[in-house]
């Protein structure tokens, strides 16, 4: 039976990890069709990002969302607002970036880090004091609104992928091998905290009434109502990797994951319940809408997703389908379009950026041993190994397309 094509305009051919390269515009899906890695929403504006320099921008609370383009082709992995106007983004190779959005103009700085470790993490709050975590146990934190960061005194080397804040003085980090650290003095020490788990924590998210929850591989989540002094091991009924987790007020949570999981809790986690998100596409962040009930998602394929509140379905936001990229063709040197079929397509798959990559050991030489199940994100073909690789199984993660 004939494969029906689906316009789509990339740059490379057999791949869907699409590049934000200048000459080529998306026209199916709409806006975009990168992985969107993290979203940040604040009243009605909104932005989110994800490799290769994407950046999506809305200003009518997500009815409507636009590229932005931000100067960069590094990998983009957190984007966190600080408030409507004044946003943070960092990357891969240190990348920090401070956008001043009015709705007319984008002024975009890059801000020095000091580090050319990769970034996964950024958050702040009201007073001003943004953090940010990374790989090799960088911390950055800096009291003038990004002027000048200051690395932390870490003596722990894990990456961490995740770190959450209250106020200025405490923060939590999480990353591999079930690894969770505390600061209460402004991050001039940190402390290890025994955890439950030996699974990689992707996540950390601090609630209202010191309930602080973590998540990880395999569907771990973790919740400590002593700040972090006991961690407790909840059942998820999933073994999908969650890849991030929110907490509303003290008892409502979600949860978000590789094969279009999205948990919801609004019982203390007792228990976690499915969402129906209508794909199979790795889901990389949830957030809630301050002085909205909806919970918006992002993830694979540039899915955005939304939500009506505790108790209900998410529903596909964004434009377009997102298939697999098959032939392309050009009519002259600078026109071209690239095509793709359905999902039962046997093409080259997505290596899937962050799910692949998320929580795994990092590798460093140049030759994989056939025990080398963990590699590094694929940037590189064959990815890259040394002896600290180690034989675990790796994480279940879904190339699956969404139609």
């Amino acid at each position: 039976m004939e494969k029906p094509y689906f316009a789509l305009l990339i740059s490379f051919l057999f791949t869907q990890n699409i590049f934000s390269q200048s000459g080529w515009n998306w026209q199916n899906p709409l806006p975009q069709g990168n992985p969107l890695y993290s979203l940040s929403i604040v009243v009605d504006e909104g932005w989110a990002v994800g490799p290769q320099g994407t950046a999506i921008h809305t200003s009518d609370a997500g009815v409507t969302w636009e590229n932005m383009g931000l100067g960069t082709t590094e990998n983009l992995n957190s984007v966190y607002m600080h408030s409507e106007t004044q946003i943070f983004v960092v990357g891969d190779n240190g990348l920090i970036l401070y956008l001043y959005y009015d709705g007319i103009t984008l002024d975009v700085t890059q801000q020095n880090s000091n580090t050319t470790e990769d970034l996964h993490s950024v958050t702040s709050n009201i007073n001003g004091c943004p953090w940010i975590a990374g790989d090799n146990g960088t911390v950055l934190r800096s009291t003038d609104m990004g002027v000048t960061w200051t690395e932390q005194n870490v003596i722990y080397n894990y990456d961490l992928y995740s770190l959450h804040n209250i106020e200025c003085t405490s923060a939590w980090a999480v990353g591999l091998d079930g690894f969770i650290m505390r600061t209460t003095d402004w991050g001039i020490t940190w402390t290890f905290q025994v955890t439950p788990t030996p699974n990689h924590l992707l996540s950390i998210n601090v609630g209202t009434f010191d309930y602080i929850r973590a998540v990880g591989n395999l569907g771990t989540i973790l919740l400590s109502t002593d700040q972090g002094a006991n961690w407790v091991l909840q059942t998820s009924g999933t073994t999908a990797n969650l890849n991030d987790v929110i907490n509303i007020g003290s008892s409502e949570a979600y949860a978000v994951g590789t094969d279009g999981v999205i948990l919801e809790s609004s019982d203390f986690g007792e228990p976690w319940v499915q969402r129906n998100s209508g794909t199979n596409a790795t889901l990389y962040d949830i957030e809630d809408h301050y002085g909205y009930n909806h919970m918006w998602v992002t993830g694979q394929y540039g899915i955005i997703l939304k939500n009506s509140g505790i108790g209900t379905d998410f529903e596909l936001q964004n434009e377009g389908t997102r298939l697999w990229i098959k032939s392309i063709e050009f009519i002259d040197e600078n026109i071209g379009w690239a095509v793709g079929g359905d999902a039962g397509w046997s093409g080259s798959p997505l290596p899937g950026p962050r799910s692949a990559w998320r929580g795994r050991a990092r590798c460093r030489s140049h030759s994989c041993p056939g025990s080398c199940t963990r590699p590094r994100r694929p940037r590189s073909p064959g990815g890259r190994c040394d002896s600290a690789c180690r034989s675990v199984p790796a994480s279940p993660r879904s190339a699956s397309s969404v139609s």
